[in-house]
């Protein structure tokens, strides 16, 4: 009941994503999970976020710690209530405030771009509520950095915090593929 014309946008959409691959007649089939695009994603991600997550830092009023608090309560709820969907966008919510913070629109827009690049691997990392958990508590050590003011140990903490990440999607991805 679907006519082919938004079907076949939706499948350019997601080969654009990477999600697909259109291979010579066989069709559209699912990307393959990269261990090295992963990795390669997730250094990226930490060289953009430590930059972006530096500047932030020297322009954080503390009503902009307010605000990323009420982002993590809200992140919490939708935790609590088992929407993992949700609280993986207000995740990128926080991310999406803390990064806008820079004051820089190029860094911005990369450092946002890889976040959502990350997500096609982040999705089955959300959905485990032990992870949304540990998520929201690593944003809770964040606030309380960002009201210390300690730009080192916060750079520093959300480094560590992207490596643990990486080690528990990449367990993730190689035991679904197992």
């Amino acid at each position: 009941g679907v006519s082919r014309t938004p079907v076949r946008e939706a499948i350019r959409q997601l080969e654009t994503e990477g999600l697909i691959t259109t291979l010579p007649y066989k069709g559209a089939v699912v990307t393959r999970v990269s261990e090295e695009e992963l990795e390669d994603i997730y250094q990226i991600r930490i060289a953009l976020e430590a930059r972006a997550t530096r500047l932030a830092c020297h322009n954080m009023p503390p009503k902009d710690i307010e605000v990323l608090e009420q982002i993590v309560a809200n992140m919490q709820l939708e935790s609590t209530e088992g929407r993992a969907e949700q609280s993986l966008q207000v995740n990128r919510q926080f991310y999406q405030y803390l990064f806008s913070l820079s004051n820089r629109p190029q860094l911005f827009e990369l450092t946002m771009n890889y976040l959502d690049k990350a997500n096609r691997f982040r999705q089955q990392f959300f959905y485990d509520e032990s992870q949304q958990q540990h998520t929201v508590q690593v944003h809770v050590t964040l606030i309380a950095l960002f009201r210390k003011n300690n730009i080192d140990d916060i750079v520093a903490y959300t480094s560590q915090q992207l490596h643990y990440s990486l080690a528990e999607i990449k367990q993730i991805c190689v035991s679904a593929t197992s």
